[in-house]
């Protein structure tokens, strides 16, 4: 019997269970792509209007950065996103904030309209667009946006002082695994960047649909028109009281449980898991009320939803980050520098530098890390002119069977 998808396990009930649905009958896409999608779309329209009680005093509300990853192969990720983009931008077109634009546009597009989604349909190349010299500073902003400030202020060049008030950026992203590799820096995993979103892996595959130019129009309404009515929605605040002894007692034990299997690469992930899975518990709540409510109150159900589908989200890291996927540069460096010397006879130092393309220091960094975990060998050959420097793997001792 096949395994239960996080879509089944998590029991789905309300807008995003007739979301997933309804876009599971226009692709194949894997239904977590559908679920994140749903939830994103969600949130975009709940915006800073639906309001709940957060660490430190804070208000919070529940916007989403969410990133769909692909393997190679047709998995339909650039649809997925655009389902949710078509649909946001029927309940509101300036719910939507798309295309390429200079830092300084971005914030002056912020402040005019502060609740928005951002649909990205290859996240790679917008982390490249982030590193030219017009987009300087692009990264800081998105990662300070996510932290539900009441004002968020930048100056600008063109504007002076730019004020957002109550930003609520909502960001629907998509790439492939193996470009993703090639453009996220060390920064972006250890400065804040990825440990703010939530990552949805392709592991589903739905049911081929092949071209249909008919869809279900009843649904798709049923959806714009519960999401028209959040818009319409001034203001509402959530209760999390009922649910606040469970919460704590699961987050103390989360938190004991990755001290005890700490992984540096994944702390941004991790150390976020507490605020996700709250954020998460809310918009499950809102999801599962047919009209929009002035109070909603956070159950128990809804928080157990939010811990299965955290939990997912975490074990799914977990198993990226044995693909390299969050790997830092120094670690990429030194499993290309293992590859290298799997060669007959090691390779020598000139040749590694040369194909790595580091300069001497750098390169020495990955030494040293790779001799002292045991995983790299020096050699040093004396020749006419100098002494000569391979790189080798070490031997495997044979053991004797007694």
């Amino acid at each position: 019997m096949p395994s239960k998808s996080i879509v089944d396990k998590v029991g789905l009930n309300g807008f995003i269970e007739n979301y997933v649905a309804f876009a599971s009958n226009l692709t194949d896409a894997p239904l977590e792509f559908h679920l994140g999608a749903g939830l994103t779309a969600l949130s975009t329209v709940c915006g800073s209007k639906i309001i709940y009680p957060g660490y430190g005093g804070r208000r919070q509300w529940t916007n989403l950065y969410t990133l769909l990853i692909a393997p190679s192969g047709l998995y339909r990720k650039s649809t997925s996103v655009g389902i949710a983009e078509d649909l946001i931008a029927e309940v509101d077109n300036e719910l939507i904030l798309s295309g390429e634009q200079s830092r300084e546009k971005f914030l002056s597009l912020l402040k005019s309209n502060p609740n928005v989604l951002y649909p990205i349909s290859e996240f790679a190349a917008v982390l490249a667009m982030w590193n030219r010299d017009y987009a300087q500073g692009f990264r800081e902003i998105v990662v300070d946006l996510f932290d539900c400030r009441q004002e968020y202020s930048r100056q600008t060049l063109k504007d002076g002082k730019a004020t957002i008030h109550r930003p609520a950026l909502n960001i629907l992203a998509a790439s492939t695994l193996d470009w993703l590799k090639e453009k996220l820096t060390e920064g972006d995993l250890r400065g804040g960047l990825m440990g703010r979103f939530i990552i949805f892996p392709g592991v589903t595959k739905g049911v081929d649909q092949g071209l249909k130019p008919e869809y279900d129009k009843e649904a798709r309404s049923r959806l714009v028109e519960y999401l028209k009515g959040l818009r319409k929605l001034e203001n509402s605040w959530v209760e999390v009281r009922q649910v606040l002894t469970e919460y704590n007692e699961w987050v103390r034990k989360a938190e004991d449980s990755m001290a005890k299997d700490f992984n540096p690469e994944l702390l941004g992930f991790q150390s976020r898991l507490a605020s996700h899975v709250l954020k998460l518990a809310v918009l499950f709540c809102v999801s599962e009320h047919q009209e929009p409510q002035k109070k909603y109150i956070v159950t128990n159900e809804n928080l157990e939803k939010a811990i299965i589908l955290g939990k997912w989200l975490v074990d799914q890291a977990v198993e990226l980050a044995q693909t390299g996927f969050i790997k830092s540069k120094t670690e990429v460096a030194v499993q290309k520098l293992l590859t290298l010397a799997k060669r007959d006879g090691g390779i020598q130092r000139r040749l590694a530098m040369q194909n790595m393309h580091l300069t001497a220091r750098e390169f020495d960094v990955i030494i040293q890390t790779a001799v002292e975990r045991g995983q790299l060998r020096v050699q040093k050959e004396q020749t006419k002119t100098n002494v000569g420097i391979w790189y080798v793997l070490p031997q495997v001792e044979e053991v004797d069977d007694e």
